[in-house]
């Protein structure tokens, strides 16, 4: 045994003996020395501590695992309230009710996507919602780039304008005509 571990054993075992200097009951600073040394027998303690590699790996990948987990969740709550919009609805409502886009697309079936979250043409606040949706159906695909405003007094959602952008060409959706 190290001669500083006998050394500090000796003390612990000591101390009762001539702590206090015989009284019953320790000054409060004689408490407070107490309290810093242990405080510093717990530092030189842990100071000296090692974590096995291991540990830390199997820390590390549950740690990547759960952050990775936590974004995917947050990608999918954020997918999910953005389909259920109404400015968003109103848009592939207003497209599936367009035949000339539907035959454009070669829908049914059509395929709506999750949008592009950094896109810079994605803007939505509480007067005015502007998306790209990417569509596709078994033809073709493309992008339904929709502008939506709240109306003020019934605070509902009201699609302004609604155009198809194809690989091959451009459809106006409300209008129907390419």
């Amino acid at each position: 045994m190290p001669p500083e571990k006998q050394r500090e054993k000796t003390e612990e075992v000591n101390r009762p003996a001539r702590a206090h200097g015989g009284r019953c009951k320790p000054s409060q600073e004689e408490e407070e020395e107490e309290e810093e040394e242990a405080q510093a027998r717990a530092f030189r303690w842990s100071s000296t501590m090692r974590v096995p590699i291991h540990h830390l790996q199997r820390l590390t990948i549950f740690t990547t695992i759960l952050t990775g987990g936590g974004v995917g969740t947050m990608y999918y709550l954020m997918q999910k309230n953005f389909a259920g919009c109404d400015y968003h609805r109103l848009a592939v409502r207003q497209l599936e009710a367009c035949p000339v886009a539907m035959e454009s697309l070669g829908a049914p079936p059509l395929r709506v996507h999750n949008i592009h979250l950094t896109d810079r043409y994605n803007r939505v606040d509480h007067q005015a919602a502007q998306i790209k949706i990417p569509v596709t159906g078994s033809k073709t695909g493309g992008y339904l780039y929709t502008c939506s405003i709240r109306e003020p007094q019934t605070n509902n959602w009201r699609l302004k304008q609604a155009e198809l952008h194809l690989r091959e060409g451009d459809v106006d959706v409300e209008q129907g005509a390419p």
